[in-house]
């Protein structure tokens, strides 16, 4: 699933995002990339997953983005 480049989200925006893809229990390739996403988004996307989300993924791609060193080791 590519989101690259679509953007305009909220922190909101990609809390619900992160919830809603819970459900996604076969996904394996996730784009984020160019999205926007600062510290503050990657944080409410990634505390939104459940523990157990995303199984199979094994290629997440979040460059293009604002994260900073404290938005990647969230």
């Amino acid at each position: 699933m590519d989101f690259y480049g679509v953007t305009g989200w909220t922190t909101e925006s990609f809390a619900q995002l992160g919830a809603a893809l819970g459900f996604c229990n076969n996904l394996q390739r996730l784009g984020l990339a160019g999205m926007g996403m600062d510290e503050q988004s990657v944080e409410a996307f990634f505390d939104a997953l459940p523990p157990d989300a995303l199984p199979e993924v094994h290629m997440l791609w979040l460059n293009n983005n604002q994260l900073g060193d404290q938005g990647l080791q969230k």
